[in-house]
Formats: C-alpha cells, sequence, structure tokens
C-alpha cells in the first residue's frame, strides 16, 4: 500500500510539470523565437501575394515591416490561410497571429482577441445600377426573393442575417476572389453583395458603370482592420498594441494607409486619443 502511494504522488509531480511544458503559449513561443509567425490572406490593399514572383505587398505587409523590428523580432509570412478556417490555425498554433487586417465580429470574440485596428472601412450594399427597385428605400433588399451573394467565413455575411434577415444568401468558398462576389451581381446571379468601398472601387474601375452603392444615411457598417491572436493570449495582444501605438503615433501608419487609398475616404483613419491644446 505504501509502495502504491508513494508511486501515485510521483505520477502526481510529474505529470503536470510536462503538461506544463505542452502548453507553451504563443507569446512565450514568440519570446523563445523572437520570430512571429503571422498567417494571411490575398485581399486588396490589406495584403497581397504577387503569383508570379511570390512577393508580398499591402497595408499590413508595410505596416509589419515596422512592427517586427521595433519589437525585435522577425516577421514569417507562413501560411495562407482561409476565412472561414484561420480560427482554427490559431487555436492548433499553427501562427501565432493573423496580421492581414482581420474585422471582429461578436462571434469571432469567442475564439479570438483582436488588436487595435490600424484603420477602419466602411460598409455599403452594392446593385446593378440598371437596378431601380431599391433606389429609393434600402430596406426593399429585405425579401424573400432578394438573393446576396457571400463568401463562406466573410463578415459580410452577419450583416446581412441582421438587416435583411429575410432575404436569401448565396455562398462561395472562402478560396474563391473577392471579385466574384461582384461578378454574381452584375451577372444577375445574386441580386446585392455587402462590400467595403475600397474593394467594391477597386472592382468598379475595371468594370465602369455595371455596380452602384445603395444610398443611405450612413453606411450599413464601419469595420477595424485589426491583427488576431488566439484567444486568452493577452501578454501576445498587449506587445503586438503597443507596436501599434508607436507606429500609428509616429505617423507611419498614416504614411502606409495613405499611399494605398486610392478612393478618399475609403480607408478611414483612427482618431488620436488625446487633445492638443493651443
Amino acid at each position: 500500500m505504501k509502495k502504491f502511494v508513494f508511486t501515485f504522488l510521483i505520477i502526481l509531480t510529474i505529470v503536470p510539470s510536462s503538461y506544463a511544458a505542452e502548453k507553451e503559449s504563443a507569446f512565450e513561443r514568440v519570446i523563445r523565437t523572437n520570430t512571429l509567425r503571422c498567417g494571411y490572406w490575398n485581399w486588396a490593399p490589406l495584403f497581397t501575394k504577387d503569383e508570379q514572383t511570390g512577393a508580398f505587398s499591402g497595408i499590413f505587409k508595410e505596416s509589419m515591416d515596422y512592427i517586427g523590428p521595433s519589437l525585435g523580432l522577425k516577421v514569417e509570412w507562413v501560411k495562407e490561410v482561409g476565412f472561414a478556417t484561420f480560427e482554427q490555425d490559431l487555436i492548433t498554433g499553427k501562427i501565432d497571429a493573423v496580421c492581414a487586417g482581420v474585422w471582429p465580429k461578436a462571434a469571432r470574440g469567442r475564439v479570438m482577441d483582436f488588436s487595435a485596428p490600424l484603420f477602419y472601412v466602411p460598409l455599403h450594399v452594392y446593385v446593378r445600377a440598371d437596378d431601380a427597385r431599391f433606389k429609393k428605400d434600402v430596406m426593399a433588399l429585405n425579401a424573400p426573393d432578394i438573393t446576396f451573394a457571400g463568401m463562406d467565413g466573410l463578415v459580410e455575411g452577419a450583416v446581412v442575417a441582421q438587416d435583411f434577415p429575410r432575404a436569401r444568401r448565396t455562398t462561395l468558398p472562402d478560396t474563391a476572389s473577392v471579385s466574384e462576389l461582384f461578378l454574381m451581381v452584375k451577372d444577375k446571379k445574386a441580386d446585392a453583395v455587402v462590400a467595403d468601398v475600397f474593394t467594391a472601387d477597386s472592382f468598379l474601375k475595371n468594370n465602369l458603370g455595371t455596380l452602384t452603392a445603395v444610398k443611405t444615411a450612413t453606411p450599413l457598417r464601419y469595420f477595424g482592420n485589426t491583427i488576431s491572436v488566439n484567444k486568452g493570449e493577452q501578454e501576445l495582444l498587449n506587445m503586438i498594441n503597443t507596436a501599434l501605438e508607436e507606429a500609428q503615433s509616429a505617423g507611419v501608419i498614416e504614411t502606409i494607409v495613405k499611399k494605398y487609398e486610392a478612393t478618399p475616404d475609403s480607408l478611414l483613419r483612427v482618431a488620436v486619443p488625446y487633445k492638443v491644446t493651443k
């Protein structure tokens, strides 16, 4: 009996330490390796990968070029992630953060945390330019014979469900190009799509006069573009936010955002948290 108790006590002292070693946090891993492993997706101007050369560009690429060295970290772009599955990449530790502009929404907040936004984007509903059904009232879109184009995992799905609950939604896989959402409306496979101004304007530059934003007093939503980490990684988030605040106050983010903003007011700046007195 004494031998059994002694053996059991040994197991109790060994197992917790072994278990703790297996539960290294993302923050601990980043500090140990001096490397932040970032996930990304192709969505201009947030982040773009040139399929021919493999070169990266975009607001978040250039922002991380500043943030990484300021933290004494190497930034590795290790994995292209999907809109519907990137939370699993965070949970399983395949990446430390998604560094390519994540729009916070309530459902995502259950499984991940978000940095301070680098900037905001306004969202509108876009329909065919020759479709007169919605010119007087955007709520005419809230009908069972209306179909919204969507993509698996995108925030716009929650906006449609909340604002136009009677409408239908047809979705593309998250591996599709965002331009396909607008093409669905243009080609009459859907009636409308919810999108940010910058993305819509990028499509319309090559498809002049095909779609138009439904006029409303204010945009449907404003979403911040953030960096996301696994739920509970507060130390990692604090470190990233400190670097972001430094980048904002140094004017680095403004310089980068201004470089990519082709349409005025399509990328909205973060208000400063102070007041300068004269």
